[in-house]
């Protein structure tokens, strides 16, 4: 009976463990490339409704206006300064903005297509 509970605990701690170490290593390999990571930082709000998916944020429906106007006001509130910024007017347009903080030291390119 001891025997069974004992190998019982080792195989629920192997599963727990192989699963904890699992899940750190799919977050942290997602984020592979991303400079600046917007949900580990409070100085960078993240749009509602944008969802980071392999290597970038993705978003349903055409919501660029939105964003665009989201993003030119909050970050400059939160200390970014806007060091590039390319817009088309069309319905279907799009937009792509670089922004830095602190000199170089963080740089966030921002592209909506």
């Amino acid at each position: 009976m001891k025997k069974s509970i004992v190998i019982t605990c080792v195989i629920f701690a192997f599963l727990v463990s192989g699963f904890s170490i699992y899940s750190y290593m799919k977050e942290k390999n997602s984020y592979t490339g991303q400079t600046v990571v917007p949900e580990k930082r409070d100085d960078l709000p993240l749009y509602e409704g944008l969802e980071f998916q392999e290597h970038e944020y993705m978003l349903k429906g055409n919501h660029w206006y939105a964003v665009y106007e989201f993003y030119k006001e909050k970050l400059p509130e939160n200390g970014w300064k806007l060091i590039h910024k390319q817009a088309s007017l069309e319905a279907s347009g799009g937009f792509m903005m670089s922004w830095e903080k602190d000199g170089t030291l963080d740089q966030w390119r921002l592209e909506y297509k």
